[in-house]
């Protein structure tokens, strides 16, 4: 079991349909989740990953979110909040959905799954609930 407030990075499984969870601490997989939530997300694109991606067009764990693992229900998504989204092929970092605009850190991020496909949004940084 995860510990709340623990420092986790968190990816897309491709192969379980899924995220995995990493611990920060001991860099292994402790946990498989269908939706979860992190309190002071960053989010990570390793550079060097992105290349070998482009370059052989075949996926690889190279983009995470690393952030404080919640207890709190990782299905909510809040009214007005913003979907983040990652292509390896079209952005060199995470963006909003909608803007394109480049997105590095957050308040709360909940991730889910959406018809079968990775889902991830950030709260605004107005919003208390």
């Amino acid at each position: 079991m995860i510990k709340e407030n623990e420092k986790v990075r968190v990816y897309w499984n491709l192969h379980k349909k899924c995220y995995s969870v990493m611990s920060c601490k001991t860099g292994r997989v402790i946990a498989h989740k269908l939706a979860l939530t992190l309190a002071d997300p960053k989010f990570v694109i390793r550079k060097a990953g992105q290349r070998k991606v482009r370059q052989e067009g075949r996926k690889n764990v190279h983009a995470f979110v690393v952030g404080y693992f919640s207890h709190r229900n990782g299905r909510a998504i809040w009214p007005k909040a913003k979907q983040v989204t990652y292509n390896p092929y079209k952005n060199d970092t995470f963006v909003f959905a909608k803007t394109q605009e480049s997105v590095v850190e957050a308040k709360v991020t909940t991730m889910g799954i959406i018809d079968a496909r990775p889902s991830m949004w950030q709260r605004h940084e107005d919003q208390t609930s």
